[in-house]
């Protein structure tokens, strides 16, 4: 009787797993206690993906969109995806980041070996593209943030992606500084603003 009850709560639980990816804290509010989450993993009901961090295995992501997700999860609903990630994923740089780049808000205080955390004041629902699992800074929003935060990407790297964007067409200059004023950010873009329009 005490199996039989056991396999029903274990059941039971499986079918309160949250969809997609999601972490411990959402495991709990689903009504899974953490020992439960863990005899899920062992059992293969569970993938554990991170530290605290776990995939509901009947969800398809596309590959694609893993490492975003799983950065988001770990960072928690208001982190974005941006930096020289957003620009590698848009196509304005060419290099690889060895580190996935994420804004939070600045009292976030996680860290974590695979990213390269930005503390930020910005709002975080302004120039944001929203996806199933991960949110990242729309086109226009990672070029300003670049031009921002020139100090750690490198000032050459994001005059460089404005101006690729401008040129493929992907946004235009009245775009970015329209972006640029939205977030508070004017003055950034108008100091490399003879670097970045396109004749």
């Amino acid at each position: 009787m005490a199996a039989t009850g056991a396999q029903t709560s274990k059941t039971s639980a499986r079918q309160r797993i949250p969809a997609g990816i999601f972490t411990v804290a959402d495991a709990v509010a689903a009504g899974i206690s953490r020992p439960t989450i863990y005899r899920l993993v062992s059992g293969g009901s569970v993938i554990q993906l991170d530290r605290g961090i776990f995939q509901n295995p009947a969800t398809d992501i596309d590959p694609a969109d893993f490492d975003f997700a799983i950065a988001c999860a770990h960072f928690g609903p208001q982190s974005t995806i941006g930096g020289l990630t957003a620009l590698f994923r848009y196509g304005l740089i060419e290099q690889v980041p060895s580190k996935t780049w994420i804004l939070v808000p600045q009292h976030i205080k996680r860290r974590g070996a695979r990213y390269r955390v930005i503390r930020t004041k910005l709002d975080p629902s302004i120039g944001i593209s929203r996806h199933r699992y991960y949110r990242i800074a729309n086109i226009n929003r990672a070029i300003v943030e670049a031009l921002r935060y020139s100090t750690k990407l490198g000032l050459s790297t994001a005059i460089h992606a404005a101006r690729t964007a401008i040129k493929s067409r992907q946004t235009s200059e009245a775009k970015i500084l329209k972006a640029a004023r939205n977030l508070g950010l004017e003055r950034f873009v108008l100091r490399q603003w003879d670097a970045i329009i396109v004749e």
